[in-house]
């Protein structure tokens, strides 16, 4: 974000106070600013049934949690809400097998130019 906009999104985790959650909460109830970014712990007092953009940052350990937390999205009838996961690229299986596939072949002409 701009500097201009830093205070629109706050950072919310348990070690933070009662008194400042409950505000950071309520500013984003009353859309004083525009997001939070939580831990797990966190983002388990957000009760905003107005929330429309949920993003996810690497996948958690099950679907479950992640389907959890896509849940926080609205719970308004009458809006939208969307959900984005990121995920690094060396997460993905399909990757990992390239890059398995590369470094045997690697090793593979390494071998072979040692034996020459």
């Amino acid at each position: 974000l701009p500097l201009s906009l830093e205070d629109k999104v706050v950072w919310i985790h348990a070690d933070m106070s009662a008194k400042f959650v409950a505000g950071a909460l309520d500013d984003l109830r009353t859309g004083e600013i525009w997001g939070a970014a939580c831990t797990d712990t966190a983002g388990m007092g957000i009760d905003n049934p107005d929330i429309g953009l949920v993003i996810q940052y690497q996948t958690p350990k099950s679907q479950c949690v992640l389907m959890q937390r896509f849940g926080r999205g609205t719970r308004n009838p009458s809006l939208t809400a969307r959900a984005v996961l990121f995920i690094e690229p060396k997460y993905l299986s399909e990757v990992r097998e390239e890059r398995k596939w590369k470094a045997e072949a690697q090793a593979l002409r390494e071998m072979k130019a040692k034996d020459k």
